[in-house]
């Protein structure tokens, strides 16, 4: 989550685009492979090299960023406030999650089938 917070803080990307790059890219790989495996069929090498460009780049902050003090302070705590990166209201949180059970339960079908 830190370098998530870190992404939006510096402006790289919006939350949609960091949820969609989860969701769509490395995050729907864990359904088949924890990240330790992934990196033994990818290779260690190839794991090494990307390490070495990207580690440097990495959020090493202490300290939450401004982007979610920020919000925070200003009440802007998500659906419970109805106000956080997003703007909700009753039926869109519904809708939200509804959505999130519906996609959980598949995630769980397709773990627990063999």
């Amino acid at each position: 989550m830190r370098e998530v917070w870190n992404i939006l803080e510096r402006g790289i990307a919006t939350p949609e685009d960091v949820d969609k790059a989860v969701k769509y890219g490395f995050g729907c790989r864990f359904l088949a492979a924890g990240p330790v495996m992934q990196k033994e069929m990818s290779g260690l090498d190839i794991t090494y090299s990307a390490s070495k460009n990207v580690f440097p780049d990495l959020s090493n902050d202490d300290e939450p960023p401004s982007i979610l003090s920020d919000k925070v302070k200003r009440g802007e705590l998500g659906m419970k406030a109805e106000v956080g990166f997003w703007n909700w209201d009753q039926e869109s949180i519904r809708v939200a999650r509804d959505r999130y059970v519906i996609k959980l339960k598949a995630a769980i079908k397709v773990l627990t089938d063999s």
